[in-house]
Order: C-alpha cells, then sequence, then structure tokens
C-alpha cells in the first residue's frame, strides 16, 4: 500500500519511484514466504528467493539507466526522458 501511494505522490522523481517498485515487489514476495509457511510447502519459499534475486537485478539495471542518463542528458527529471523516445 505504500509503495503505490509512493507512485502517485511522487509522480516526477525517478528514484523515488524505483523504490516504490522495490517495495510493491517486496510485499508480493513476503505474501509468497508466508503463504509458502502456512501451507508447509517449501517450494513458495525457493520461489521468493528467486523473486528476490530477480527484483533486485531489476532495481540495480534501472539505477544504472539513471546513472547513465543523467551523465548524458544532465537531468533525471520525468519530463525530459522524453527525449528518448525515437
Amino acid at each position: 500500500m505504500i509503495g503505490v501511494a509512493g507512485l502517485f505522490l511522487r509522480p516526477g522523481q525517478v528514484f523515488a519511484n524505483l523504490i516504490c517498485v522495490q517495495m510493491i515487489a517486496l510485499a508480493a514476495v513476503l505474501n509468497l514466504v508466508a503463504s509458502a509457511h502456512f501451507s508447509e510447502n517449501t517450494a513458495g519459499q525457493l520461489f521468493a528467493f528467486v523473486a528476490i534475486a530477480v527484483s533486485t537485478f531489476q532495481s540495480v539495471l534501472g539505477i544504472a539507466i539513471c546513472v547513465s542518463f543523467r551523465r548524458r542528458h544532465g537531468t533525471l527529471s520525468l519530463e525530459d526522458i522524453k527525449v528518448m523516445k525515437g
């Protein structure tokens, strides 16, 4: 809930949006672990581990794109990112 609210409250900031998306993904992983615990199935916990790894890779890739864009264009404003459209 906090991650979704953060996406709507701070729509123009790239890093805040990345953190909010990460919070949403971690909430989904927490639900996977809780359901795996109550159903006594370890496959859900393994899937949660893979989901955390993929989510971390997604965040690292997003930050790398932001750093590259900042170096090239000098700004991280979402309005200026429209320049990337071909």
